[in-house]
Order: C-alpha cells, then sequence, then structure tokens
C-alpha cells in the first residue's frame, strides 16, 4: 500500500543529492582546477596521438606503422596508470582537506552511504566535464598535429 508513496520520495532524494553535488563541485572548483586541467590535458593528448595512431595518411606514410601502433598502446597504457593513480589521490586529497564538511554533513543526519554517494557524483561531475574539454580540446589538437604532418614530408626510419 505504501510502495506508491515511495518511489516519489526516493527520486526527489536523488534530485536533491544532484543539485548539492553540483553546487559543491561548482563551490570547490578553485581546488579541484589543477586536477580538472590536469585530467582534461592527458583526455586531449591521449585522443590526439591514439587518433595519430589509426589514420590513414600517417599509416600510408610509415610503413612500419605497426611498431607505431604498438609503441603508442604501451605508452598509453602507462599513461593510463598514472592518471589511475592520480585520480586516487586527488580523490584522497579531497576527502582529507572537505573532512570538517563531511562531518557536517553527518552531524545533520546524512548517512555515510548518501555521504559516499554525493562525492562519487561531485567527482563524476568533474570528470566528465574535464573528459568534454579534453576531447574538444583533442579534436583541435589532432587537426594541427594532421597538418603538421601533411605538410612535412615523414619519412619513417
Amino acid at each position: 500500500m505504501r510502495s506508491w508513496t515511495f518511489w516519489p520520495l526516493r527520486e526527489v532524494k536523488v534530485i536533491m543529492r544532484n543539485k548539492l553535488a553540483f553546487r559543491n563541485a561548482r563551490r570547490s572548483m578553485k581546488d579541484y582546477l589543477v586536477y580538472l586541467l590536469t585530467m582534461a590535458a592527458v583526455a586531449a593528448l591521449m585522443f590526439a596521438f591514439n587518433s595519430l595512431i589509426f589514420s590513414e595518411d600517417i599509416q600510408r606514410m610509415c610503413s612500419e606503422a605497426v611498431v607505431l601502433t604498438v609503441m603508442l598502446g604501451v605508452v598509453t597504457f602507462f599513461i593510463v596508470l598514472i592518471v589511475a593513480w592520480l585520480i586516487n589521490y586527488m580523490a584522497k586529497f579531497m576527502l582529507e582537506k572537505r573532512s570538517r564538511e563531511f562531518a557536517a554533513y553527518l552531524l545533520i543526519g546524512l548517512k555515510k552511504k548518501e555521504l559516499s554517494r554525493l562525492y562519487m557524483t561531485e567527482n563524476l561531475l568533474i570528470g566528465t566535464a574535464a573528459f568534454i574539454l579534453g576531447m574538444a580540446v583533442g579534436i583541435l589538437l589532432q587537426q594541427v598535429i594532421m597538418t603538421v604532418f601533411s605538410v612535412r614530408s615523414i619519412t619513417c626510419i
């Protein structure tokens, strides 16, 4: 009998958590700015250089494109490991920096599970913003790199 009132209440909680996460992310943006810019730069560089691997123009110029592909794949793997460490470090750093704020949320009655969802939502918002910014810059960077490669006739070793 109460099941019809449970779902709207749950949706309100989700909407309020998302609003609070957006407000917190916007308010903490100066703390997150270095993280956001670093992640956007990494996304842009990875997009530009990995799209370079699969470019037909580059593969026509180089007969050893397979070696280039393997080398860039290995480098990409190590970059992903470094980025994973960076995300972990930044998450721990921000948890310590905002411990008083989170303690206040716990004092006013927010459950630990809801607090962790709130923090996760904030990180997802910032990560999504970094990804979108990185893809936009990466597309421009890819065009610049392709222009440089097409202007200069590259000879592969």
